[in-house]
C-alpha cells in the first residue's frame, strides 16, 4: 500500500523531504507511526528513553515535522528525549476523517496522547512555531505538562486584522506564493522561490484550505488564559514577521508570568530558512542547555574518527 503523503502531486517538494527523512534515519533518528484512535500519527524521536526530559517540537501550518531537521538531532545530542511529530493532514500523517484537517483541540489531543506514550516519561518541554505554538499551548492549557515552553512566532491569539493574516494563506497561483514570501520573510531565501509552483500546491491542500475556511474560534487562546501557563516560557520572534504583527509578541510576553521575549534580527515567520543557526542556538538556550559556541564544537568533532564527524548534529 502507497505511503500517504501531503507532497502528492509534488516532485521536488517530494524528493527533498524523503531525502531529509532518509538523512535522519541515517543519523539514528526513530521514523515511526503512533495509533491514535485509528489513524496513523508519523513522528520522528531521537534521544534515550529514559532522558530526564522529552522535548515536544511542534511545526506550523502547510509544512511538517521536517523543519525541524536540524533541532532533532542536536537535543538529542545534548541529552533529551525528543519527538516531533507531522500534524494531521502535514507530511506523512493523514487526516483521520474527510475534513482533511483537525481542529487545534484535537491537535492537541493527539500530542498529548504522542507524548505519554513515546516519551521518556520525566519533564516535558514545547517548543512550537505558528500553528505548533497555538497547539501548544492549548495542550498545555488542557493538561498537559511542561516545564518550558518555546514560542516561535505563535499563531492563536485574537487581534485586529487577523483576517487579513489568514486571508494571505489562501494560495491558488505561482504569485500568491511570491508575494507570500515577500510578506512573511525578511529577505526570501533562493530556494523557496524555485519551488513556487509546489509550494502553492501543498497550500491547496485541505489540512490548509479546511483549516482556514472551518476553524474553531473557540479554539482562539483569550488574554486572559495566559495566566494559566506554569512553564517557563521563552518567546521568540523575527523582527520583519508579516504574517502575524510582532505587537502580539508583547501580548504572549504581557499575558504569560515571568516570560522572557528574544528578537531574531533580519528574521521574518521562518527562522528555520532564514536564520537556521542562531534559531538553533536561541532554542537550546531558552531550553536551559548551556551555550556551546562554534568554536567549541569544532574542538570536540576534531577528535572524532571522521565518519562519526559527519553525523554530527551541527555539520
Amino acid at each position: 500500500m502507497t505511503e500517504w503523503s501531503a507532497w502528492e502531486g509534488t516532485r521536488a517538494l517530494a524528493f527533498l523531504h524523503t531525502r531529509a527523512r532518509e538523512l535522519l534515519r541515517r543519523q539514528g533518528v526513530e521514523d515511526g507511526f503512533f495509533d491514535h484512535d485509528g489513524t496513523p500519527v508519523h513522528y520522528y524521536a531521537a534521544g534515550p528513553r529514559d532522558a530526564q526530559r522529552t522535548v515536544l517540537l511542534l511545526h506550523g501550518l502547510g509544512v511538517s515535522a521536517n523543519d525541524w531537521f536540524r533541532t532533532i538531532p542536536l537535543l538529542a545530542w545534548r541529552g533529551d528525549r525528543v519527538i516531533a511529530p507531522d500534524l494531521a493532514g502535514h507530511g506523512w500523517s493523514p487526516a483521520p476523517d474527510a475534513r482533511g484537517f483537525l481542529q487545534v483541540r484535537e491537535h492537541a489531543k493527539v500530542v498529548r496522547a504522542l507524548v505519554e506514550s513515546q516519551g521518556a516519561g520525566g519533564t516535558t518541554a514545547i517548543v512550537g512555531h505558528s500553528l505548533g505554538g497555538w497547539v501548544g499551548v492549548r495542550a498545555h492549557l488542557d493538561g498537559l505538562e511542561a516545564e518550558r515552553l518555546v514560542l516561535a512566532e505563535s499563531a492563536g491569539l485574537t487581534y485586529e486584522g487577523i483576517w487579513d493574516g489568514i486571508e494571505m494563506l489562501r494560495i491558488e497561483h505561482v504569485e500568491d506564493v511570491k508575494r507570500f514570501f515577500r510578506t512573511v520573510t525578511h529577505k526570501v531565501p533562493f530556494a523557496l522561490n524555485l519551488l513556487s509552483k509546489e509550494v502553492a500546491t501543498t497550500f491547496r491542500s485541505p489540512a490548509v484550505v479546511n483549516f482556514i475556511d472551518q476553524y474553531d474560534r473557540k479554539d482562539l487562546i483569550e488574554d486572559e488564559e495566559l495566566s494559566g501557563v506554569t512553564a517557563k516560557t521563552t518567546i521568540l520572534w523575527g523582527e520583519n514577521d508579516g504574517l502575524i504583527p510582532p505587537v502580539l509578541a508583547h501580548r504572549w510576553n504581557m499575558g504569560i508570568l515571568g516570560s522572557k521575549l528574544v528578537w531574531i534580527p533580519r528574521c521574518g515567520h521562518a527562522p528555520h530558512f532564514e536564520r537556521p543557526i542562531l534559531f538553533q542556538q536561541l532554542i537550546e538556550e531558552a531550553l536551559g542547555h548551556p551555550p556551546l559556541t562554534q568554536e567549541v564544537r569544532n574542538r570536540l568533532s576534531a577528535k572524532l574518527p571522521e565518519p562519526v564527524r559527519r553525523r554530527l548534529p551541527w555539520t
